[in-house]
């Protein structure tokens, strides 16, 4: 299996895939930004030259599948092919998916190469099939259990909500209204100004925000509306897979992963979030006995090798 995907993002997702463990499976990943510093030197080099990177892409793909000759192909984190690189993708002759995880437009379906596309939000699924595309199928997010597992004891943990995301407008307006001190984390948050809340406005390792789950006992989730309907981002499997307790919105395709109220804890608004915090703060046992349940589900359903495991399943079939 060929992991198709771009290298270095903030979340990971290529990388995850890659990592997944599955019986009977060898996985082979593929930047189509770099491969590693060598290559990123050596593309600038061609650049300079007047090469154009999607012939860099396309021929060192094509330099891979002279070695390598897959029998699936996914495709994580890159949406709009170049013609080239997709011609090159087409010519393996085998399936190809790709997994999509924020917002697109009908562009996404001039990728011929692709012979499922498979969507984390069921909203973004319902918008494709308006597209036309009858290709399409519901796929979440999952997590990595080499980077996010177990933790604390939940005797150790701070009591101290935290969240750990980039700033929206969204996240901000939330955000701004909760009384309940807050830790949060994440670039942009220094704008968010008059509140009980202990501000890190910087981006962290990925690395320092699994030890952050697993140090703390509630993990807030504030959806980005700028990129997700109805889903559920990575925040909702790796703060339970670290032992947290998940609060987050109630967002649609929430029962779809976790049973609200016995696996995670669900809100709808500032208010009702001030009054779920105070709530677990005075009943913190109840918290422990959710992130017990979350992290059994998440370990048991949500992780990358289950997701890939799905997409053999529909696609070779």
């Amino acid at each position: 299996m060929l992991v198709l995907g771009k290298r270095g993002g903030i979340l990971q997702w290529h990388e995850h895939v890659c990592a997944a463990r599955v019986d009977g499976v060898d996985l082979r990943g593929f930047a189509l930004n770099h491969g590693n510093a060598g290559e990123r030197i050596a593309g600038h080099v061609q650049r300079f030259f007047g090469r154009d990177p999607a012939d860099i892409v396309r021929d060192r793909l094509r330099r891979l599948l002279g070695r390598y000759r897959p029998d699936l192909c996914v495709i994580t984190d890159r949406y709009y092919l170049d013609a080239r690189i997709d011609g090159a993708i087409a010519g393996m002759g085998v399936p190809v998916c790709q997994w999509v995880g924020d917002r697109f437009d009908g562009r996404l379906f001039a990728n011929r190469s692709v012979t499922h596309f498979f969507f984390t939000d069921s909203a973004l699924l319902a918008e494709a099939e308006r597209l036309g595309c009858t290709r399409g199928h519901y796929l979440p997010l999952a997590m990595n259990p080499d980077v996010f597992s177990g933790g604390l004891p939940w005797e150790e943990r701070s009591p101290e909500p935290l969240f750990v995301g980039a700033w929206s407008e969204n996240r901000e307006q939330l955000l701004a209204g909760v009384r309940t001190p807050l830790a949060i984390y994440g670039k942009g948050w220094d704008r968010l100004r008059g509140t009980p809340h202990r501000i890190h406005a910087a981006n962290i390792a990925l690395s320092r925000v699994a030890r952050l789950y697993g140090e703390h006992r509630y993990v807030l989730n504030v959806i980005n509306s700028a990129n997700i309907v109805s889903g559920l981002n990575m925040r909702c499997f790796e703060a339970p897979a670290a032992g947290a307790c998940l609060v987050t919105d109630n967002v649609q395709d929430l029962p779809r992963c976790y049973i609200p109220g016995e696996e995670v804890v669900v809100y709808d608004g500032a208010p009702a979030l001030d009054a779920t915090l105070a709530r677990l703060a005075a009943d913190d046992a109840a918290g422990a006995r959710i992130a017990a349940r979350g992290r059994a589900r998440c370990v048991r359903e949500h992780t990358y090798a289950h997701r890939v495991r799905t997409m053999i399943g529909i696609a070779c079939q």
